[in-house]
């Protein structure tokens, strides 16, 4: 994978996942860097083995052994390397992942009202915060604006935030 690749990766996934909690796209980032650093260890294994096969093949027992020895120290301090990586990388994850926990328990501690809380938007949201939500909702969930095998999901989520939205809007006498 090179480096364009997870670019271009982490540009559609933060497109993708600009609803979730800033703690998810990192767990995500660490998870693609873990996945990198693992493919680059299977790169380098099959570059030793294909060394090991030519030289195995030119050279005599004593020089196939020190050939074969110095590629195993290489290849051992690049074993050791990556497991400091991934020890690095795992601390950064579970730090993550105590962030996430802390982020999920502040939320649950809130008194919000479920009802706001289903579309995103706090009791104390302005009426005209309110209108735009729900025009930003029907603009983006609108069953038309889907492919014909998408639309059934679509319109199922479409008809549950119009509902959310009346409830809302009978409760502060909007219309």
């Amino acid at each position: 994978m090179s480096v364009k690749h997870a670019a271009a990766g982490a540009l559609v996934g933060a497109v993708v996942v600009k609803g979730i909690p800033t703690p998810y796209i990192i767990a995500g980032a660490l998870c693609a860097v873990l996945y990198m650093l693992f493919r680059l260890l299977i790169r380098l294994a099959r570059v030793v083995v294909q060394r090991v096969r030519l030289s195995l093949a030119g050279q005599g027992s004593d020089g196939r052994i020190s050939t074969l020895e110095q590629e195993l120290a290489t290849a051992q301090s690049q074993v050791a390397e990556l497991r400091a990586a991934h020890a690095d990388l795992s601390d950064v994850l579970r730090i993550a992942h105590g962030k996430v926990a802390d982020l999920e328990d502040e939320l649950r501690s809130k008194d919000v009202d479920p009802l706001y809380r289903r579309v995103g938007l706090s009791e104390n949201a302005p009426s005209w915060l309110v209108v735009d939500a729900r025009r930003s909702f029907r603009r983006k969930l609108h069953p038309d604006g889907y492919p014909e095998h998408g639309k059934e999901v679509a319109h199922k989520y479409f008809v549950e935030a119009e509902v959310v939205f009346d409830r809302i809007y009978d409760a502060r006498g909007l219309r």
